[in-house]
């Protein structure tokens, strides 16, 4: 069996996209499944059209450098013109059983989805977010109208769809897609990436915590997480919140003032966008990793991946569950959950966990034998094998 995996937006960039398509690939290699995939962007972090943890990568050269509207509309341009070439040339001469669309873009899906009709090969979306989600920032008025009365149409004409969640399912289901084409793959981490993590000055009296993700708060709630740390300070004076992430300068600016407000300077430091392999060492050598996301349609019908990363620490941490989540986490089980978004609240279960630290680091344990079982990279792409096995059955048969 050949499964090629597309990506439209960059492989190994960091995101969480790129890091869920990496646990899948180390997830076929493990089940002895060749696998390829393709990138319309450049990727940094690995030679052109060279073996990756058992795959054949392949992603277009820079034509243009610079940093200019035209050259980046150019290098989009060429880099998917040069995805479809690369996807026909893989078809003419290797045999492709499946092919996976990893993000959205409606024309070259179409084009993508027509190229695999015609040559008899699967080709499945795999989806982590609600669709409307990839519509949000369309800035014309008939844009959105449209979208959102078509949005659900391109994914009828896939053989099946990877959802991450029961939410998702749930959805499609309603929207009347059949069941027998949806399947469930979780959300997926590599707990390698968290372990041997040189543990730095265990005697430092900082109390050490840290949040990753974007500064947007009506995403990710940062705000609310600041506000709290202004209070659990008054208890715990030398509690040091690290913020992993980026945003728009207008967030960063907001999120600058708040702190000066607060009188937080000495307590939060703003890190930006941290190199990948240094993550883990932040998150290992904190002790308390929190997520602060308030109830929306992301929220509701996604599943965080830096919640799936935090358990794999091993360390406690402190989240909102919305949608999956609260299928998994159980408070003061594996996680401390934070029924609402509420400042006060985060205070109080930040203060739950530092004055009791030692049952903490035993829930955080319990945290990380989750993430191994539940969201393990070889047991996620087991099941998209056995999945297209039964499609490519129905087809023939």
């Amino acid at each position: 069996m050949h499964i090629v995996i597309f990506k439209i937006q960059n492989f190994l960039d960091s995101s969480a996209s790129s890091h869920r398509f990496e646990c899948y690939i180390k997830g076929f290699n493990q089940n002895h499944i060749k696998s390829s995939l393709i990138s319309c962007s450049p990727a940094k972090n690995c030679n052109n059209n060279k073996k990756y943890l058992g795959a054949d990568i392949f992603y277009p050269p820079i034509p243009i450098i610079g940093r200019r509207w035209i050259a980046r509309q150019i290098n989009k341009l060429f880099g998917r013109l040069w995805g479809l070439y690369k996807l026909l040339n893989l078809i003419k001469n290797n045999y492709v059983d499946c092919l996976i669309i990893g993000d959205n873009n409606d024309l070259l899906e179409y084009i993508i989805i027509l190229i695999c009709k015609y040559n008899n090969i699967l080709v499945l979306r795999e989806l982590s977010e609600h669709p409307e989600i990839y519509y949000y920032y369309k800035n014309i008025i008939m844009q959105k109208i449209l979208y959102k009365n078509t949005m659900f149409l391109k994914y009828r004409l896939y053989d099946g769809l990877l959802l991450m969640t029961n939410e998702l399912k749930n959805l499609f289901i309603s929207k009347g897609f059949d069941f027998n084409k949806i399947k469930i793959i979780p959300q997926t981490v590599d707990i390698n990436r968290f372990a041997n993590i040189a543990i730095r000055n265990e005697n430092n009296a900082e109390i050490m915590v840290t949040y990753m993700g974007s500064l947007n708060n009506k995403k990710d709630g940062i705000c609310t997480l600041i506000n709290a740390i202004s209070i659990v300070r008054s208890k715990y004076p030398n509690i040091m919140l690290y913020v992993l992430g980026d945003g728009a300068d207008k967030e960063k600016f907001l999120i600058k003032i708040l702190i000066n407000q607060l009188k937080l300077s000495n307590n939060i430091t703003l890190l930006g966008l941290v190199d990948e392999k240094d993550t883990p060492t932040y998150l290992c050598n904190s002790k308390i990793l929190i997520s602060c996301r308030p109830f929306s349609t992301q929220a509701k019908y996604g599943f965080p991946t830096k919640v799936a990363e935090y358990l794999a620490t091993g360390k406690p941490i402190i989240t909102t569950a919305y949608g999956d989540l609260k299928n998994y986490l159980k408070d003061g089980v594996n996680a401390y959950i934070v029924e609402n978004s509420d400042y006060k609240a985060f205070a109080d279960k930040i203060l739950e966990v530092l004055d009791n630290y030692d049952k903490a680091i035993e829930v955080g344990q319990k945290g990380k034998e989750l993430a191994v079982n539940s969201f393990n990279p070889e047991k996620q792409t087991k099941m998209i094998i056995d999945f297209v096995s039964e499609l490519k059955y129905k087809v023939r048969y």
